[in-house]
């Protein structure tokens, strides 16, 4: 049997499983379901999901960059350009949206606008290689080939040894070197073309173009120079070879021309130098037949060092013939004897230049500039040599070289502000923050209306760490640029920099001036509303924090972190219901945010907890009810919720609900014990018995839970005998009678009772007896009533009646209303109206009666109050009661009734009723009357009752 029920749970389980995997799969998230067509290449119908999803959850902005990317594969370019520029409007930081528009925008041809958006990407990711890569070529797109140079110039400084981007730099390069020639710019070509074999030294085809260009400028000793590096680097390359040969011969060196052919062709037969250099020896043998003016001088100048005309002869025909060794043996020895020539140097000078000496070309410049202060040539030329060398330092990071070499050209007014630039980075880059600071300064003295060396000096501020004094200087620029539109951003750099900071040391109060101070200026910054806001809700200033996040949402009212945050203020300042609505419109908007969903449980929970602390359960069920709509497996809210049924006395409220709980809970020990307790306060005592049978106590309960058990069953007893006796004491002789009954009770059913009684009373005259019936019926909705009827021989009234309907009402009050009808001994017909009224706690119960009565001739009245205090339980309790009026009430001694009748009696009672076990109980009564009989004589009298009572 046990095996089958085990397979029977199990099986259950199972079902219920699947059934939770087919209502997960039902409510899959459309962003995730556009996610896995994407991954299939089907945007088509990625975007149907994406459209769908946004219709439940326009505010998605997930869905809607998605979205806007399912556009951009279907080629709908102009959909998925305003798509992603409204993802960017309301969330300024998604660098995915940027990355698809530049993608649509090249697309599109609109490279420039593409160009933006990778600006802006590489604000925030400046080592970013294919962002750069990208620029480049979105550069090269638009035929800027300066900036894509500079792109690639500054690609090449952070990855200086990455493969693909010395490609892409040597493509930039020679690409730009044929349009300058193309444009006959051939000095700036030679240029590119060096700059392009740094990165790519043993490029053919690069050299090749180099020495064409070098030739086409008549810089032959360049173009052999560049040659021979050519054929160092590619020795076997035959091409080369060649061209030295047809250099050496526009110089007119055929001797070299011939020695070079003759020595390539030991190394390797090559047909094509084989050819040239038969042609060589031809041409060189028909030139020597003829005389040479270069070689008449230099016999001149041999026998007389001082001919100036042959002198100038061999060193313009050396230096134009590119025998830059025979023109420096000239200067060498000229210099000598006239060392401060100025044509001589300058002669110097061109050997240098040509033969690409560049230290000893500095040198020289530095001394004409020294002998010639006053030749604006040569000073220009000096400053130039020196601020291009002074830029090549800063590059090569030999920062004392690059500042000597601006601070030579910084006093020039051609260079001073380019050399003030390379100063400023120079000092930075050393640390030097003194000089930087008075370099930038004056920079900024000498352009006041320049905003981009004030924006220098605020980001030098911000690397050196100078907080205070970058956000003193960033105020300034606020009011110097009130127009600008990059200085509203610095502001706000810096401030999230200092911001973070101060937030690391706890300087909150300076947080929030800070950042009150941006959003003053600037209200639609978001990064400092949220400094802002922690900086407060740091400092426990919830109250601030709240009005602060309300005055945040002004500006981004769909901002959904910042509602979350509100929700969480709202929270710790206890306004539950608050954040608990927040966070509700919230999960509406995104209806698959787990995080949100669990949030709004929580904060319902807390709302829910704290209307029960203020006693407010029915607005406590009510939230409970919202959260289990929800999470309708949730054990702990359904039980809280049991709990709250039960103390409204909602039974069949918690009994549905109980129900629903076992289904997903089966067997669950808590469960089964709420729905016994439920069973148990509606009366259903049999029900209430199969359940507690079932429950497995904790060890500390197990006892009283035998003990309860043993409880509940005596309530099926539905026969009741109770035994009473009462001793009846006065001041009058006559009075001292006492009164036994004997009583008889069946419970039929739960809504029917009905008691049979004996009452006896002895006098010396004879013997009274009074037999007695009574009714009791409750209707289900707990409405009740009593119907009693009384006949008797003698002594006791003749006979009576009486009935009374008891209603409940609020939660724990009952009003009765009844009457009576009593035939008294003396043939007097009694008539009485009964209004009562009580109320229950936990231990205590008190009753309030009124007794209007009449006999015919006079109207009688009697105030009676009665309490009871229990003390373990129900079963064993005090009573305590006190009367009033001018007739008794005191239904044991009705026969008194006539003897009494018009005089002013007061009582008092108290009483203890203990129970022997569940079955049996036993109760002692004690009253004190008092009669009025006249101004000044009164009858006590004392009545003492003892019961005895069983059921079985």
């Amino acid at each position: 049997m046990q095996n089958k029920l085990k397979t029977l749970v199990i099986g259950l389980g199972l079902m219920m499983g699947s059934m939770s995997m087919v209502y997960a799969q039902a409510d899959l998230d459309y962003y995730q379901l556009a996610r896995a067509e994407g991954k299939k290449n089907n945007f088509a119908k990625a975007t149907t999901y994406c459209l769908e999803g946004l219709k439940q959850s326009p505010s998605d902005l997930d869905l809607k960059e998605y979205l806007g990317k399912c556009y951009l594969e279907t080629r709908k370019l102009d959909q998925a350009r305003m798509t992603l520029l409204d993802v960017l409007r309301k969330s300024p930081d998604r660098d995915d949206s940027r990355r698809y528009l530049i993608t649509i925008e090249s697309l599109s041809k609109r490279h420039a606008s593409a160009i933006c958006y990778v600006n802006e990407l590489l604000e925030t990711n400046p080592y970013d290689k294919d962002l750069w890569l990208k620029k480049v070529s979105l550069y090269k797109e638009l035929h800027n080939n300066v900036e894509a140079e500079k792109s690639i110039s500054r690609l090449l400084q952070i990855f200086p040894n990455d493969k693909n981007v010395q490609l892409a730099y040597h493509t930039i390069i020679k690409e730009n070197a044929s349009n300058s020639v193309k444009k006959e710019n051939l000095e700036e070509a030679v240029i590119q073309y060096q700059q392009a074999l740094l990165t790519a030294k043993r490029d053919p085809e690069m050299y090749d173009n180099l020495i064409n260009t070098q030739i086409k400028l008549g810089n032959y000793s360049e173009a052999l120079n560049s040659t021979n590096k050519a054929i160092f680097l590619m020795p076997n390359n035959s091409e080369f070879t060649s061209k030295k040969a047809s250099i050496l011969e526009a110089q007119g060196n055929y001797t070299l021309a011939i020695s070079t052919l003759e020595e390539a062709l030991r190394r390797q037969n090559n047909p094509q130098l084989r050819r040239q250099l038969d042609y060589l020896i031809g041409e060189s043998a028909r030139i020597q037949a003829n005389n040479d003016p270069y070689v008449l001088y230099s016999k001149l100048y041999a026998k007389n060092k001082g001919d100036q005309v042959a002198l100038n002869y061999l060193l313009n025909t050396s230096i134009e013939r590119g025998k830059y060794d025979d023109a420096q043996d000239l200067l060498r020895n000229a210099l000598r004897s006239n060392p401060n020539s100025k044509d001589l140097l300058l002669k110097q000078v061109v050997v240098y230049e040509r033969t690409q000496q560049t230290g000893k070309l500095e040198a020289i410049y530095e001394r004409l500039n020294q002998l010639y202060p006053s030749d604006t040539d040569i000073a220009a030329k000096y400053v130039q040599i020196r601020f291009n060398r002074a830029k090549k330092d800063l590059l090569n990071l030999e920062y004392n070289k690059a500042i000597e070499g601006f601070q030579i050209a910084s006093k020039h007014l051609e260079y001073e502000e380019s050399a003030l630039q390379g100063l400023f980075q120079s000092y930075a880059a050393q640390k030097n923050k003194v000089k930087a600071m008075e370099t930038i300064n004056q920079l900024i003295a000498s352009h006041p209306t320049e905003e981009r060396y004030a924006l220098m000096k605020l980001d030098y501020l911000l690397q050196t760490q100078d907080y205070e004094l970058a956000l003193a200087y960033a105020k300034q620029l606020q009011r110097q640029f009130p127009n600008s539109k990059a200085v509203p951003d610095e502001l706000e750099n810096m401030a999230n920099q200092f911001a973070k900071v101060l937030m690391a040391n706890e300087k909150y109060d300076d947080v929030i001036s800070l950042t009150d101070y941006v959003i003053g200026v600037n209200p639609d910054r978001l990064q400092a509303y949220l400094y802002g806001l922690n900086a407060r809700v740091s400092q426990d200033r919830f109250q601030d924090a709240e009005d602060y996040t309300k005055k945040a949402l002004v500006q981004f009212p769909n901002h959904k972190d910042l509602r979350m945050r509100l929700a969480g203020i709202q929270s710790e300042m206890n306004k539950h219901q608050e954040a608990a609505q927040l966070l509700g419109d919230l999960r509406r908007e995104y209806p698959y945010n787990d995080t949100l969903a669990s949030a709004w449980i929580e904060q319902m929970m807390m709302h829910a907890k704290t209307l029960e602390q203020d006693n407010h359960r029915v607005e406590a069920i009510q939230v409970y009810q919202q959260v289990l709509n929800e999470r309708p497996k949730d054990l702990m809210t359904s039980i809280k919720l049991l709990s709250l049924y039960g103390a409204e006395n909602q039974n069949e409220q918690a009994l549905a609900l109980v129900e629903q709980c076992l289904k997903y809970h089966p067997n669950n020990n808590d469960l089964i014990f709420q729905k016994a307790v439920i069973y148990e306060n509606t009366g259903d005592i049999n029900q209430a018995l199969s359940l507690y049978e079932q429950y497995v106590p904790t060890a500390d309960r197990a006892e009283r839970m035998k003990d309860h058990i043993k409880f509940l069953r005596s309530k099926n007893y539905q026969n009741t005998i109770t035994a009473s006796f009462t001793n009846v004491k006065s001041d009058s002789i006559m009075l001292n009678i006492p009164v036994a009954s004997l009583e008889y009770s069946f419970k039929g059913s739960l809504w029917n009772s009905f008691v049979a009684r004996v009452n006896y009373a002895g006098k010396n005259t004879g013997v009274g007896i009074q037999g007695e019936l009574d009714w009791y019926h409750t209707f289900k909705k707990g409405t009740n009533f009593l119907i009693s009827a009384g006949v008797a021989n003698q002594f006791f009234q003749k006979y009576k009646f009486s009935a009374s309907v008891f209603q409940p009402f609020a939660k724990d009050w009952q009003v009765e209303i009844g009457g009576r009808y009593a035939r008294l001994n003396n043939d007097a017909n009694f008539y009485t109206a009964v209004l009562g009224l009580e109320r229950s706690w936990k231990s205590v119960w008190v009753n309030a009666k009124a007794f209007y009565m009449n006999d015919g001739k006079e109207n009688y009245y009697n105030l009676l109050g009665q309490s009871r205090f229990y003390m373990i339980n129900d079963r064993d309790y005090l009573t305590l009661m006190a009367g009033i009026g001018n007739a008794p009430e005191d239904q044991r001694l009705d026969f008194q009734l006539n003897n009494f009748l018009s005089y002013a009696n007061s009582m008092v009672g108290a009483g203890y009723r203990h129970h022997i076990g569940y079955k049996s109980s036993l109760g002692l009564m004690g009253n004190w009357y008092s009669y009025k009989m006249s101004s000044e004589s009164y009858i006590n009298q004392y009545n003492v009752s003892i019961l005895f009572s069983t059921r079985f």
